[in-house]
């Protein structure tokens, strides 16, 4: 059996059969393309027609028009309107199509205005964190230089405050001694040191005066001597009689009062102050012993310790780690 449009051999299982002419077709052969498409048809393949019939039946039905319109086939109907809603179909999908496109153009523009915005916010970080890094680096370099500066200030200090001390080598500081109108401080001296079986004359003094304190009543009073001998000698007496009594200013003179007379060797205004402050630390710390001599503030936590020589308040500071001194206290 031959199809009826090649003329060629065409295969029982794979053929379409018009149901006008009864021939005989490949499906490529026709409109419908496939044997599935035929076979898709269902029980409508019974009624499908090859094209040379449709085109006999339509030009049938046109002649028959002018008499009735009832006259067209059902078929011929069916198909038209299942072409019609296909393309509605097809037309409305498309309309979705476009619209989807849009929408994708859109949002690609967004997801573009986006990253060029990432790219300049990117490029805005990397411009602060590289000013960062450059203001790190000169800020580095100023704490550095800021402290060589202060090393050096601090030793300059030091080497002041040492060189001051030195000045000071011969002289002793008596304090608690009351004041009185026209006192003769020769006599008053003179009448401590031999409580300390140690006899002085005019001759051995370089300088005697008061220092002005917070109290008129108990101005310090500044001895120098001559010769540093002369000066440890008292000192080292005045520290034996404290081991068994202290002095008191009424062995001076019976008008004063009942209190100890103190004596030590005179410190530098530096000193005085990291004395004072060196004393507010020991009560903080638990420190037992603060002692001064002629070469500065020492301090020692508890017996079997070596002392240390307290040369700074930066010093003082490291070991303050609760950060409770008052480090702008007056003296």
């Amino acid at each position: 059996m031959s199809c009826v449009q090649c003329d060629k051999v065409v295969s029982p299982s794979k053929n379409i059969s018009c149901a006008e002419c009864k021939s005989y077709f490949h499906p490529q052969c026709t409109k419908l393309v496939s044997i599935s498409n035929y076979n898709s048809l269902g029980t409508d393949k019974r009624f499908w027609k090859c094209d040379s019939c449709l085109r006999s039946q339509n030009l049938t039905i046109r002649k028959k028009t002018d008499k009735s319109d009832t006259n067209i086939e059902p078929e011929t109907i069916t198909d038209l309107s299942s072409i019609q809603s296909s393309i509605k179909t097809i037309l409305t999908k498309l309309e979705n199509l476009d619209k989807l496109i849009i929408s994708f153009n859109g949002l690609q523009e967004s997801m573009t205005f986006c990253s060029n915005k990432i790219d300049d916010f990117s490029l805005k970080i990397d411009g602060i964190v590289t000013n960062v890094k450059q203001n790190t680096i000169k800020i580095q370099e100023i704490e550095n230089k800021f402290t060589k500066m202060q090393n050096e200030i601090d030793y300059l200090k030091s080497s002041y405050n040492t060189a001051e001390q030195f000045k000071l080598i011969n002289n002793l500081d008596i304090m608690n001694i009351p004041k009185t109108a026209n006192e003769s401080l020769f006599d008053i001296t003179s009448k401590l040191t031999k409580l300390l079986d140690i006899e002085i004359k005019e001759v051995d003094i370089s300088k005697l005066y008061r220092i002005k304190s917070k109290s008129n009543d108990t101005d310090r009073i500044i001895i120098g001597f001559n010769d540093k001998n002369k000066k440890e000698a008292i000192l080292s007496a005045f520290k034996s009689k404290l081991k068994t009594s202290p002095i008191t200013a009424n062995q001076i003179h019976t008008s004063f009062p009942d209190r100890k007379i103190f004596l030590n060797h005179q410190l530098s205004t530096d000193n005085r102050k990291l004395l004072w402050m060196t004393k507010q630390l020991a009560a903080i710390y638990h420190f037992k012993y603060v002692w001064t001599n002629q070469s500065g503030v020492f301090l020692k936590k508890s017996d079997g310790d070596t002392g240390v020589r307290v040369s700074s308040l930066s010093q003082l500071q490291n070991i303050d780690t609760k950060k409770k001194l008052n480090v702008y206290g007056r003296l």
